[in-house]
C-alpha cells in the first residue's frame, strides 16, 4: 500500500473521529452520566443495563438517519418528477408575463412611468423615461 493512500486513510479516520465526537460525543457522555449519583457507590453499571441503553440509543439513531433519508429521497424523486410538468408551466408562462406587464399589476411598469412623469412638470415632453425617487 502506498505512502498517499495510507496518509489518506488516517485523515478519513482522524477527521470522521473528530465529527464523531462534536457530533455524538454529547449525546454519549450525557447518556452515560445521567446516572452518576445513584452509582456512587458502585463504579460500573450491569452490563445488560449497559446493553439495552446502547442498543436504544444507536436503534434510535439509525432511524432517523433512515427517515431522514427516505423524506430527502422522497422529495428528491419528486423534484425530478417535476419536469413533467414543464408543460404545464409554459402554458402558463405567457399569461403571467402579460399580467407583470400590464394595468392590474401592483408593480405596473407604465403606471410607475405616468406618475413620475406626470409629478415632475419641468421634464420636457419628449424626455419620458422616469427617474428613480429618492
Amino acid at each position: 500500500m502506498s505512502a498517499s493512500m495510507l496518509i489518506s486513510a488516517w485523515l478519513v479516520g482522524a477527521l470522521g473521529g473528530l465529527h464523531c465526537l462534536a457530533m455524538c460525543g454529547g449525546f454519549v457522555a450525557a447518556i452515560g452520566a445521567r446516572d452518576a449519583d445513584a452509582l456512587a457507590p458502585k463504579l460500573f453499571l450491569a452490563a445488560t443495563t449497559v446493553l439495552a441503553r446502547e442498543a436504544a440509543y444507536h436503534g434510535g439513531r439509525v432511524a432517523t438517519y433512515a427517515m431522514l433519508g427516505a423524506a430527502f429521497g422522497t422529495a428528491g424523486a419528486l423534484a425530478m418528477d417535476a419536469a413533467a410538468l414543464a408543460p404545464l408551466q409554459r402554458m402558463f408562462y405567457v399569461p403571467a408575463n402579460l399580467y407583470s406587464v400590464s394595468e392590474r399589476h401592483p408593480i405596473s411598469l407604465r403606471r410607475e412611468c405616468s406618475c413620475v412623469a406626470a409629478a415632475d412638470s419641468s421634464m420636457p415632453a419628449s424626455f419620458d423615461t422616469p427617474r428613480r425617487r429618492s
